[in-house]
């Protein structure tokens, strides 16, 4: 399992890069929840929902959002 440490996202490089982390974390949690098929669980004993899947694109979403908003403001 990944980890995150806000601390290390000091200025906008390291936010970038929490930020595409995030992004790679939330594609792999869609990706696995798809492969599962809703009403299966997932290895933390999860039910997969719809709920769950588009909780999950919401927060990618975000991330994506904040990560563009960001590159913008370096240009």
């Amino acid at each position: 399992m990944t980890t995150f440490n806000i601390n290390e996202a000091d200025g906008r490089d390291g936010k970038r890069e929490l930020y595409s982390r995030m992004i790679s974390f939330y594609r792999d949690q869609l990706q696995k929840f798809y492969q599962l098929g809703i009403g299966n669980k997932t290895e933390f004993r999860v039910t997969v929902t719809e709920t769950l899947i588009n909780v999950t694109k919401k927060r990618l979403n975000h991330f994506i959002g904040m990560r563009r908003r960001l590159i913008r403001r370096l240009d």
